[in-house]
């Protein structure tokens, strides 16, 4: 499986998704990714974590 990152934006909501393996070599691209999509938002953030 392809190791990825998407995000939505859901009732002004940010959903973020991850797929494949989150391993130490994607750990930092993942962190970096996230940082630009919360820098756009001034509001709070609260972080819900599910996993399937």
């Amino acid at each position: 499986m392809e190791n990825k990152m998407e995000y939505e934006i859901k009732e002004e909501t940010l959903v973020v998704y991850f797929y494949g393996e989150i391993d130490g070599s994607n750990v930092s691209l993942y962190r970096n990714k996230l940082n630009v999509i919360l820098a756009m938002n001034e509001d709070d953030v609260i972080f819900n974590v599910k996993t399937y």
